[in-house]
């Protein structure tokens, strides 16, 4: 039991069991109430209490709030955060959002709504003049224009779309200066969210199958669906993520992106096509990406190409052939000092001449190309794993040799990702 007058700091973590409604008194900065579907007993008692229990606070500050009952509105004069997660099932979508009168939050600046299925009545109107950011994750209403009209934009509108969806992702959305959409890549081919006065947009996307470029897949069409995508990060969270169709590559993928200035590439460096060799021939080509400013990729490239091409579209941008010069390139898996001294120069337009890889282990053989089959490969005279070849790290290699190719792919050094950036001068 608490005692009567207790402040806000007092009420940070507030057990279901041992709620009062005549014993809290004083300003509250964070709430998280759960009312468990599992327990009947638990149901009736939240029904019946939520709104009185509700009604005694004046929050200041911050409200996570985990049931999807509305309380009296009289509680949100300066709520400025607010967190509302709905796990209500279709039979009881009465007790969710019931008919009430349009609900004001004058202060609010972030809210979050989390799980708002299609099978629940349609959100209550949210007026939130101040509102700064909005984040939506696992499901999103059909129509969010209602909950910020005023005239300054929403900073962030943030939406978290991981459902394996195979209809059409559609929504109405308030205006904003940025939208990050986190998806999966077969929801990105169905998502429409009329992106009307999104100044810019920023997508990632998990890679987790194989997939077509649809026929519709154009410059238009994405900036009719999504807006102008800016930045992106690719993640394939498979070794064989691809493409079902042969003849696409990762760039007929990005190749619409007319408007992209940041790109980040996660892929597995044992992958049996490299994203990173795909898309460096086309940096030559004034059409493909040509805003692009900034790379980032965790795959060694075959770097005397790579680095050529660099070089090639740093010339091409002093030429007048690309408005954008690259700016910034990351490499996010440990390489030898003198490959990132190529690095620099490359970035800067400099021509490198022929490169000298960092000397191998006397000996030692040098590792196939790519695709390779590791129940075939014969590893006698590799002394180094394939990450540290890649890398031109032979001589710090932390593995010791072994008849099973799989298990010489990666030396311990790899287990924490290390950034390696240049920028241009």
């Amino acid at each position: 039991m608490h005692p009567r007058g207790a402040t806000g700091r007092d009420f940070e973590a507030i057990g279901i069991q041992n709620m009062r409604t005549s014993m809290f008194k004083g300003s509250l900065e964070l709430a998280h109430i759960t009312f468990l579907e599992s327990y009947p007993e638990t149901e009736t008692w939240a029904e019946a209490l939520t709104e009185r229990f509700f009604s005694v606070f004046v929050p200041n500050r911050d409200l996570t709030w985990e049931y999807g009952q509305f309380p009296s509105p009289t509680i949100f004069t300066n709520l400025k955060k607010m967190h509302i997660v709905n796990w209500m099932t279709g039979d009881r979508s009465a007790l969710v959002a019931p008919a009430m009168i349009k609900l004001e939050f004058p202060a609010l600046e972030e809210l979050y709504l989390q799980n708002f299925r299609s099978d629940v009545p349609r959100l209550l109107d949210f007026h939130a003049p101040r509102l700064i950011s909005l984040r939506v994750s696992d499901a999103i209403p059909s129509d969010l224009r209602h909950i910020s009209n005023s005239r300054s934009l929403i900073s962030i509108i943030h939406l978290e779309l991981y459902g394996n969806n195979t209809d059409s992702w559609e929504t109405y959305l308030s205006p904003a200066e940025r939208l990050q959409v986190d998806l999966r890549i077969s929801d990105l081919f169905v998502l429409n969210v009329h992106p009307t006065q999104i100044h810019s947009v920023s997508l990632n996307i998990i890679w987790d199958k194989p997939i077509i470029c649809p026929p519709h897949w154009t410059g238009g069409y994405i900036s009719e669906q999504l807006g102008t995508v800016t930045d992106m990060k690719l993640e394939a969270h498979l070794i064989d993520s691809g493409f079902e169709d042969p003849s696409q590559t990762v760039v007929s993928f990005l190749n619409p992106f007319v408007y992209l200035k940041n790109l980040t590439l996660f892929r597995p460096t044992t992958s049996n096509s490299n994203w990173s060799d795909q898309l460096a021939q086309h940096l030559v080509d004034p059409n493909f990406l040509p805003a692009l400013e900034a790379l980032s990729t965790s795959e060694y490239p075959f770097w005397p190409d790579f680095l050529q091409y660099i070089q090639r579209r740093q010339s091409g941008f002093v030429a007048g052939q690309f408005q954008p010069s690259l700016k910034e390139i990351t490499i996010k898996v440990p390489i030898h000092g003198v490959l990132l001294e190529h690095l620099r120069e490359s970035i800067a337009g400099r021509y490198i001449g022929l490169l000298c890889m960092p000397p191998r282990r006397k000996g030692s053989k040098q590792w196939p190309m790519q695709p390779f089959d590791c129940q075939k490969l014969d590893t006698k005279g590799l002394l180094c794993c394939y990450s540290c070849y890649k890398a031109g790290l032979e001589m710090d290699c932390m593995i010791l040799p072994s008849e099973s190719a799989r298990e010489m792919l990666e030396c311990p050094r790899y287990t924490d990702w290390e950034t390696n950036s240049v920028f241009a001068p």
